[in-house]
């Protein structure tokens, strides 16, 4: 059933491109020589095809989330959003705070990197979208002012649509 008392936090890493490396065979996978020079990338590279799926897959993890196989409804029924680095928890406030605990402990034990985080509350700005769940009848979500007016300015200012890469 919905929740009584809802509550929602976030935890939005910093770039996991620098909190990763690879295996021995990932590493030789991505090596180049120069010059009769060697270089082992020891790390992922910007860009690499690879990084989504770690990423998701190390805060699917960190924030006991069901199978990133999973359906859909698994993910709403276990409160549980990922949108690339960010971890969004949403449910019960007791469980919601519980699992607030226990993610901050799990990410301190992976030494995982911690960018802006919001601890449990009934309103959230997060990836351009404002939420709020102080009403439990009443639930709301809205896209964020400042992405729409960023939006809006870009449209004015720079959009063409006779422009093939704006179409």
């Amino acid at each position: 059933g919905a929740s009584t008392r809802p509550m929602i936090a976030e935890i939005d890493f910093k770039s996991f491109f620098f909190q990763f490396s690879w295996s021995s065979s990932l590493a030789d996978a991505h090596a180049f020589r120069i010059r009769q020079k060697y270089f082992r990338c020891v790390a992922p590279v910007q860009g690499s095809a690879l990084m989504p799926l770690a990423a998701q897959t190390a805060s699917a993890i960190l924030a006991e989330a069901p199978s990133i196989r999973a359906g859909p409804w698994e993910w709403v029924r276990a409160g549980t959003n990922l949108i690339y680095d960010n971890i969004l928890i949403s449910g019960e406030a007791e469980v919601v705070s519980r699992r607030w605990s226990r993610l901050i402990a799990r990410c301190k034990a992976a030494n995982a990197i911690l960018g802006d985080t919001h601890s449990p509350r009934t309103t959230l700005v997060s990836c351009g979208l404002e939420y709020d769940v102080t009403a439990p009848d009443n639930r709301r979500w809205r896209l964020a002012p400042a992405w729409c007016k960023k939006t809006a300015d870009w449209l004015r200012v720079e959009f063409r649509a006779t422009r093939t890469r704006d179409r």
